[in-house]
């Protein structure tokens, strides 16, 4: 008879753009996965209104979005297996950029889409990882920066729907009690 699984404590992360785990929760994410947390870092967009690294701004006639996000992407892969993440979510939506005014964002861009399906993923992603702690932006995204308060906004809604049908379910047949994460 095999002796039951004890089930690892979990840090579930949900950034707007890869590069934001590095410049806001590098530390916390590299501290919790050397203790033997489970860390799953999630993503929003796919940062290909972001610099170039040279001289392409958005906007700039040499600014290439597909390459950037492609650039960010595999610094992404890079700064997660250097900060010990344990998975590593894309969500891919398009990246709103940094505008001038609202009037500037394409509406097709992340801080501009109808919120419910991603919440919709977001939910599905806390139930499937089952995260102790769930860390995000404040309301104000830090930076007031509109993929940053759209991040905000949905990850609190996904864990408010996950509250009103309340928490997880038990595991283990039910011996343990249904819990909630920490936001």
């Amino acid at each position: 008879m095999t002796a039951p699984q004890t089930r690892r404590p979990t840090l579930v992360v949900v950034h707007a753009h890869p590069d934001d785990e590095a410049s806001r929760t590098g530390g916390t994410l590299a501290r919790y996965a050397a203790a033997g947390v489970r860390t799953v870092l999630v993503t929003c967009t796919d940062r290909a209104q972001g610099d170039d690294g040279g001289d392409g701004k958005p906007g700039h006639r040499d600014h290439e979005p597909a390459q950037v996000a492609a650039r960010r992407s595999r610094e992404l892969a890079e700064s997660a297996a250097a900060l010990g993440v344990s998975d590593l979510v894309r969500l891919n939506y398009p990246d709103s950029g940094v505008p001038d005014s609202a009037d500037d964002i394409d509406p097709r861009a992340f801080s501009r889409m109808e919120g419910e399906p991603v919440v919709r993923r977001l939910e599905a992603l806390m139930r499937e990882y089952r995260p102790d702690v769930i860390v995000t932006y404040p309301p104000n995204g830090f930076s007031y920066h509109p993929d940053h308060v759209r991040t905000h906004e949905l990850t609190v809604a996904a864990f408010e729907w996950i509250k009103r049908s309340g928490g997880f379910p038990g595991e283990e047949g039910g011996r343990h009690p249904r819990s909630l994460p920490r936001l």
